[in-house]
């Protein structure tokens, strides 16, 4: 919920350094994983740090972003999206459930850092810099 109200300064980054969820329930379920990387998404629309979108969040933990588009509605702009897709992450095999705790922070900075990786390509690609 926090990186769909993400401001618009804070576009392209990856804010998932205290979020492990996910990573937990890969290693738990032994599925692989794909990332995926779209950083023009966030240029859709203008998020602005408002108390009313604030105060929804931390109330109802809903996430209500108040939008500043270009003309008038709730239009997206028009742009360009170019996604990239990670190689495909396996996570390490849990044998005993205390094993979890241990297994679960190498496999988030690994994923943290691929998917850095992934939005840094994808801008790089799009500045015309296609390494």
């Amino acid at each position: 919920m926090s990186d769909a109200l993400r401001p618009s300064d804070e576009r392209c980054r990856v804010r998932w350094d205290d979020r492990k969820g996910f990573v937990r329930l890969v290693i738990r379920m032994g599925v692989p994983m794909v990332l995926a990387a779209c950083p023009r998404a966030d240029d859709l629309n203008d998020v602005q740090v408002c108390e009313l979108t604030c105060s929804w969040r931390d109330r109802f933990h809903i996430p209500v972003p108040f939008l500043r588009d270009e003309g008038s509605g709730l239009r997206p702009r028009a742009i360009r999206l170019v996604l990239a897709l990670s190689e495909t992450i396996h996570p390490p095999a849990v044998h005993e459930r205390n094993d979890l705790k241990t297994l679960v922070e190498p496999l988030h900075s690994r994923v943290v850092a691929r998917m850095n990786e992934r939005m840094q390509s994808v801008l790089d690609f799009e500045a015309g810099d296609p390494t």
